[in-house]
């Protein structure tokens, strides 16, 4: 019995923080994105890196994302990408934000970090790890701050046939990107994928905000409310005008019993015990307490042959007993 309470408190345990669990990820922003080899949905933990977060969910609403190469992609190690060709948005390459606190997660299969060169360079570049990367995640700006939770296959179908940049292997070159755009990356590397956009479908923010009804919303409900109090008491007063008065206060009570939800059978407590009950339910109250009855009988004669079988011993003719406890010999 100790056993089965001890297994039913951790099973409790283990459902209440799976919901916590789920609670908490429904008030994570995603992020989906569209590329040349499919979408991809990214999940944002601020938790992890929050000034990494807060960059990257700018970048998005700025629609930074739109025609970004992914120059840099190694098999079984990660795809980088964050260099912009559009004017409008060159300025966010030179905005550099400060390190967030390591928190020492590590860089995992799917992670999102920015890609820096050095103490607080984060700026636009960041990389998905395709695999577990232990050797990364050391420096103070490999923070993580998101999973890519839909899109593996995506992830999985990028081209990687032109290898590392420089100067380990022969990729595109970065400062070529930022000097001459995609242009040279589409003349020289026909083959790399890019992001076509990205942009942000679900913030805590903007639930909170839409379940939040407008006043004038709130005016036009309360006066619909209004407007059906006055239809539902109009028609009261209908029915009871087409109903004869009852002819005494029993026969009141007898017409317009009040029940309750959610008890066995209904309920009068109209009459003078509140535990009557009505006709239809009588018969299912009987049939119950003969039900229990049954059982505890039963348990009871259980009990009493389980008993007999352990300390009554079997009689015969030719019985024996027991061994005596004090003596130690059989009689």
């Amino acid at each position: 019995m100790y056993l089965l309470v001890q297994i039913l408190s951790f099973a409790l345990i283990i459902s209440v923080s799976c919901g916590a669990n789920e609670d908490s990820k429904e008030d994570l922003p995603l992020v989906h994105c569209e590329t040349t080899k499919g979408p991809l949905t990214i999940e944002v933990h601020k938790d992890w890196s929050p000034l990494g977060a807060e960059r990257f969910l700018d970048l998005v609403q700025d629609n930074f994302f739109t025609d970004i190469a992914f120059f840099r992609c190694v098999e079984r190690f990660l795809t980088q990408f964050g260099i912009s060709e559009n004017p409008e948005k060159k300025h966010w390459h030179n905005e550099n934000i400060p390190d967030d606190p390591n928190l020492h997660l590590g860089i995992r299969k799917n992670v999102v970090s920015f890609a820096g060169g050095g103490a607080n360079t984060r700026s636009t570049q960041l990389f998905i790890a395709f695999e577990d990367l232990d050797f990364l995640g050391k420096e103070p700006w490999e923070t993580p701050f998101a999973m890519v939770i839909e899109g593996e296959s995506t992830l999985k179908y990028l081209y990687k046939g032109y290898g590392d940049i420089p100067p380990f292997g022969r990729g595109p070159d970065q400062q070529k990107i930022h000097n001459q755009g995609n242009a040279y990356i589409r003349r020289n590397f026909p083959k790399i994928d890019f992001i076509n956009s990205c942009e942000l479908v679900y913030s805590p923010k903007e639930k909170i905000i839409a379940s939040e009804p407008e006043p004038e919303q709130e005016q036009e409900e309360v006066q619909q409310e209004g407007e059906e109090t006055n239809v539902e008491e109009s028609t009261k007063e209908e029915v009871s005008e087409e109903q004869p008065p009852p002819e005494s206060q029993e026969e009141a009570e007898k017409e317009e019993p009040i029940f309750r939800l959610g008890d066995k059978g209904k309920v009068d407590i109209s009459g003078d015990s509140f535990l009557s009950r009505s006709t239809n339910s009588s018969g299912l109250d009987e049939m119950g307490l003969m039900l229990k009855a049954m059982a505890f009988l039963s348990l009871l004669i259980i009990y009493l042959v389980v008993y007999r079988l352990l300390y009554g011993g079997v009689s015969s003719s030719k019985s024996t007993t027991l061994p005596s406890f004090t003596s130690g010999k059989s009689q």
